[in-house]
Parts: C-alpha cells; sequence; structure tokens
C-alpha cells in the first residue's frame, strides 16, 4: 500500500505532520491553525478519502511576508544581543561567539 506524500508539489503540508513535528495535541494545532487562517496567514483544505479526513495547509503571500519580518526581527535581536551587526553571516551561528558573552547571555 502506498504512502501518501507529506508534502505536495503546491508547498501544501499535511496538518498531522505539523502535530506530530510541533507534538502538539490535535486540537491544540487545529486552535493555532484557526487562528492562523483566520489572519490570513495560512490557508487550510480539508481532503476526505478512505474514511479518514486529511488537512493540508499551506502558506499565505501575508504568511510568508509576515514570517520573513518576523525572522529578520528574531535575527536583528540576537545580533544586537550579541553585538554583532546587521551584515554579519554569524548571526544566525551562536557558536561564532566568545564563550564569555554566551554565559553573560545565559545569566541574565
Amino acid at each position: 500500500m502506498a504512502r501518501r506524500p507529506a508534502q505536495r508539489e503546491s508547498g501544501c503540508l499535511r496538518a498531522a505532520v505539523l502535530r506530530e513535528t510541533l507534538r502538539l495535541t490535535g486540537g491544540n494545532l487545529n486552535r493555532h491553525l484557526e487562528v492562523l487562517v483566520d489572519a490570513g496567514l495560512l490557508e487550510s483544505v480539508r481532503e476526505e478519502g478512505r474514511g479518514r479526513t486529511r488537512t493540508w495547509v499551506t502558506i499565505t503571500p501575508a504568511g510568508r511576508a509576515a514570517l520573513d519580518a518576523e525572522i529578520a526581527a528574531l535575527r536583528a535581536l540576537i545580533g544586537a544581543r550579541l553585538g554583532l551587526d546587521g551584515d554579519s553571516p554569524g548571526v544566525g551561528d551562536c557558536r561564532s561567539a566568545q564563550p564569555a558573552r554566551d554565559r553573560a547571555i545565559t545569566r541574565r
């Protein structure tokens, strides 16, 4: 019996994969997805078949823009905390920071 793919070519991802990856309960994930769909950040499609309902989710252009902005803000925050400028390629790599700085961040 062939397994259904976790991701479609269109970029949709099965909600079950998100649930397992994020270690959430089905109800908890459904609530988060509902909020994100209502905000226009995700789209959700339910598919009936073989006695099961599968939910597929995909990020919208507005969701992608919000995610990109959030990642940029987190990189800037981490970079500022580590004393790196915004152009530093090491902003995403905490291992490149001095050990004393790592300890200072942990203590605060």
